[in-house]
């Protein structure tokens, strides 16, 4: 008996402390801001396509059992 009430107080807990209705992040989409300035961006790929950009991408088709022995092709 204590032992399912005990799991019950914890469930409860979990749930009420879950449920916060301030949002924490300010913007999903947005890009971190590097503070410091050490690091600069050089390059992207948003994949905002639903066809992969041939400018930025290149393809390797190998023979099937070429990696890791592995008839199948993925």
């Amino acid at each position: 008996m204590n032992h399912k009430f005990l799991s019950i107080i914890v469930v409860m807990l979990f749930f009420v402390t879950s449920c916060n209705k301030e949002k924490n992040s300010s913007d999903e989409n947005s890009q971190p801001q590097n503070e410091n300035n050490e690091y600069q961006l050089v390059w992207s790929d948003d994949f905002e396509e639903n066809v992969i950009n041939e400018d930025n991408w290149t393809f390797e088709i190998w023979d099937a059992g070429r990696v890791n022995n592995e008839w199948q092709q993925y």
